[in-house]
């Protein structure tokens, strides 16, 4: 009778114990679904920020074109500058050395027309 006693006692503990496990398993269940979840959720922020990260990539190398034939055409730019300044200068210069033969054509001309009137 003690023996099933002992035994009834063990039954009882084991039955509590069973009882016991399966809360845990159940609220292991209930953390798995929600680890499941946010794995998820965060499988979908990964996926959402790598198509972000591809379109910008894009969009930076555009304006690294951009950027290229934005430098390319200054460097074009100052070339076609430098021959447009040397080119004013070149002018400039004929410029004053045709005011300068002018004044002096003038001034011969001046000397010629009080020549003239003097012989006259």
């Amino acid at each position: 009778e003690e023996h099933i006693e002992a035994l009834l006692v063990k039954v009882n503990n084991l039955e509590k114990q069973k009882s016991r496990l399966q809360s845990e398993v159940e609220v292991l269940i209930i953390d798995l679904e929600k680890a499941n979840n946010t794995a998820r959720e965060l499988q979908k922020r990964v996926e959402q920020l790598e198509r972000i990260n591809i379109e910008l990539k894009s969009r930076l190398d555009e304006t690294i074109q951009l950027y290229d034939q934005a430098q390319r055409d200054l460097r074009n730019k100052q070339a076609e500058l430098q021959r447009l300044s040397h080119e004013l200068d070149k002018a400039r210069e004929q410029r004053d050395a045709l005011a300068r033969e002018n004044k002096k054509l003038a001034d011969d001309l001046g000397d010629a027309r009080n020549t003239i009137t003097e012989l006259t």
